[in-house]
């Protein structure tokens, strides 16, 4: 299964960027290990947006291509105020929606 990671983070130092890089890969291998049966593959995008008030939120969206033919692609988003979290939040509720699709073709 392909797992892409889109940072989309100019400010971020190299090892930075490849600890998160590496953080959203793994993250996202983990939740899908059992639904490779129904996952092509997924891409994980990570943003930051600075707000007046809270200072910076963080938003992880994870896709999954189905391989079911015509299936749309899954997008779930999640937002923190840190990136790690964000993208836990993203990849967990990404793996609960497939976990619904996988026991409403079981049943």
């Amino acid at each position: 299964m392909e797992v892409r990671v889109h940072l989309e983070l100019f400010s971020l130092d190299t090892a930075t960027r490849a600890s998160l890089s590496a953080f959203c890969d793994a993250q996202a291998r983990r939740a899908l290990y059992g639904h490779r049966a129904l996952v092509d593959g997924a891409t994980v995008i990570v943003r930051r947006e600075a707000l007046p008030l809270v200072g910076e939120r963080w938003t992880a969206r994870v896709e999954l291509r189905l391989k079911r033919p015509g299936a749309p692609t899954l997008a779930v988003d999640a937002k923190a105020r840190r990136p790690h979290r964000a993208i836990e939040e993203a990849v967990i509720e990404a793996w609960s929606a497939l976990r619904r699709i996988d026991g409403k073709a079981a049943a």
